[in-house]
């Protein structure tokens, strides 16, 4: 744990192997670690800066998300073609929901009626509507995106993707979705994390 004012580590907590994404709760003062070596979700009272348990759920689950307004959480499958649904008042697993690919990154809009899949295996930004638990819209956002992040504030969704060639850095295709639209809109656009300006993309 980390005060941000102090600027410094104030409690260490044992996760699992691979813990790799972070989702808080602060409601209920709750953090959800996804740890992907070992197929598990770590739960962390916040407030007493203990681990409160390690719940078993699919095979290497590599990012999760958590929507305390709505008591779900979700973690991402990467081997497995599944997103795992939590509950965020009972820690438990509540089953599954099936998409596309081998999906490495969620992120839910601000609603919490959407959630944001990114595709690693097709280059795809996949949009599940989880009312119905299924995937209504899918688009091409480059290859191996590995990440979606939502500006709850906006309708931006981005997606990192690796540069080929020399630069190190990533690109991150962004697209502006209409809520009460059945499909995104267009155009995509991407740039670089050095900061150079959007362009239109051409993939």
């Amino acid at each position: 744990m980390i005060d941000l004012e102090a600027l410094a580590v104030t409690a260490e907590m044992p996760a699992r192997l691979g813990a790799s994404s972070l989702a808080v709760d602060a409601g209920r003062e709750r953090l959800w670690c996804a740890n992907f070596m070992d197929h598990t979700v770590t739960i962390v009272d916040t407030a007493a800066d203990r681990v409160l348990r390690h719940l078993a759920v699919g095979a290497f689950p590599c990012k999760v998300a958590a929507h305390p307004g709505s008591g779900r959480g979700y973690v991402a499958y990467s081997h497995s073609g599944a997103i795992g649904v939590l509950d965020l008042h009972r820690p438990s697993l509540l089953g599954e929901i099936s998409v596309p690919g081998a999906p490495v990154g969620v992120s839910l809009s601000a609603s919490g009626e959407r959630l944001y899949v990114a595709d690693r295996s097709a280059g795809a930004l996949g949009v599940v509507d989880l009312a119905s638990g299924t995937e209504w819209a899918r688009v091409a956002v480059g290859a191996g995106p590995g990440d979606v992040i939502v500006d709850p504030g906006s309708d931006l969704v981005s997606c990192p993707t690796p540069v080929t060639g020399p630069s190190p850095c990533s690109e991150t295709a962004s697209l502006a979705l209409r809520p009460h639209r059945r499909r995104p809109a267009l155009p995509l656009t991407t740039w670089s994390a050095g900061g150079s300006r959007p362009s239109p993309c051409r993939r």
